[in-house]
């Protein structure tokens, strides 16, 4: 199963990057994922390619194996800007922008 493609099911709705870091990354933690114990030097070899924390990693495998082994498994989440951050897309932000100035 190493050299497979990895399986997708078809997600409409998530956005282009989105699909490419859920599929980089499933290419990654799938194999993780096939081993019974996953060691801290695969962990941390995979934290470096995936650009993050070996914690994160061990997240994302765990993940994997209580979804059903696709790239949508391990989209990345998309965030609510947080405290004090925006929560309105850019397209809204520019309408409301362009609004307040006009007044």
């Amino acid at each position: 199963m190493a050299d497979e493609p990895v399986a997708d099911c078809g997600v409409l709705t998530a956005a282009e990057p989105r699909w490419r870091v859920a599929v980089r990354r499933a290419e990654v933690i799938s194999k993780l994922a096939q081993q019974d114990r996953v060691g801290v030097a695969a962990a941390d070899a995979a934290a470096e390619a995936l650009g993050m924390s070996r914690r994160r990693v061990y997240a994302l495998v765990a993940r994997w194996r209580a979804g059903d082994g696709k790239a949508s498994d391990l989209l990345p989440g998309v965030s609510s800007g947080g405290r004090g951050g925006e929560r309105l897309s850019e397209e809204v932000e520019s309408i409301i922008r362009s609004v307040l100035r006009t007044r």
